[in-house]
């Protein structure tokens, strides 16, 4: 499976590369997010805003939200009262971070406490990080946007990260493989 993290395509312009985009992964299962950049050229790759996808028998959900969470919107609403309401680990993904980065280009979990991540976090997802938390089961969440960043944090017992675009010249052909298991293992390779 691959998992896109948006700006599949650089502006709405570009709709013609999400089409051929489609048809080279047409063989894959590869669930979409949308960026910024996608606007409805999202809609070429996928019919849906948000959504998820269980993994049969590997106990796990993966969630993908809108490429900005509206938590004003029905879709906080669904990601507490429907995305997450399961006995499967979680996997999130959501294409803008929801804290302010400042100058961290590059960070590991290791440097900052929860309380000085809690200070990170943007006020319009301080509802969205309490209901990641009170869920308990989300282990995972991926954003993109951020095209020259790599940031790793763990809040709340939810490990955080932001990945750089695979296009950047510094972080050129970039990816993450993340082997998931049954009962919630899983692991980086």
């Amino acid at each position: 499976m691959i998992i896109t993290l948006g700006d599949n395509v650089d502006n709405e312009s570009e709709c013609k590369y999400a089409d051929k985009l489609k048809q080279l992964f047409k063989n894959k299962n590869i669930l979409w997010a949308k960026g910024n950049h996608d606007k409805d050229c999202i809609y070429h790759l996928t019919s849906q805003k948000y959504y998820y996808q269980d993994l049969n028998g590997a106990g796990w959900r993966i969630v993908m939200l809108d490429e900005n969470i509206d938590t004003d919107s029905n879709e906080l609403d669904w990601l507490k009262n429907n995305a997450l309401k399961t006995d499967k680990s979680v996997l999130m993904v959501e294409h803008v971070p929801f804290f302010d980065l400042g100058e961290d280009e590059y960070s590991t979990p290791d440097q900052d406490s929860n309380a000085e991540i809690k200070e990170d976090l943007l006020p319009q997802y301080i509802n969205v990080e309490n209901v990641i938390a009170q869920s308990g089961n989300v282990k995972y969440v991926f954003f993109g946007h951020f095209h020259d960043r790599l940031w790793d944090k763990v809040l709340d017992g939810t490990h955080y990260y932001i990945l750089p675009s695979v296009s950047t010249q510094e972080y050129n052909g970039f990816y993450l493989r993340l082997k998931i298991g049954p009962n919630g293992s899983s692991s980086f390779f």
